[in-house]
């Protein structure tokens, strides 16, 4: 099994984004971005970039939202990842918040 890493998202990943973002799209399944922390409603990957930054910060958050933060899982090996790879592995690490509807 290949050891993954999690690494936060910059514009050094912005390609490997644009590219899983296109391959999603061609499936025409909606639900394939679950997880993505909304990446489906940013034309440019660098504005979800910062969007995802913005929202570790609790001042950033719209109201009944909490602050998370997102990482993007990349093989150890080669620092890489690809469409298959990136499928279900952003995560969103929450902070838990007592009685916010997540």
């Amino acid at each position: 099994m290949e050891k993954l890493i999690l690494v936060s998202p910059t514009s050094d990943y912005a390609q490997d984004l644009t590219r899983f973002r296109t391959e999603i799209e061609k499936a025409q399944d909606a639900d394939s971005f679950a997880g993505c922390s909304q990446l489906e409603n940013y034309d440019r990957v660098e504005d979800w970039i910062k969007y995802v930054y913005l929202n570790q910060f609790p001042e950033n958050v719209c109201e009944g939202r909490v602050p998370s933060n997102v990482y993007l899982a990349l093989r150890e090996t080669d620092k890489k990842s690809s469409a298959s790879l990136i499928c279900g592995i952003i995560f969103n690490i929450l902070y838990l918040v007592s009685g916010v509807d997540t």
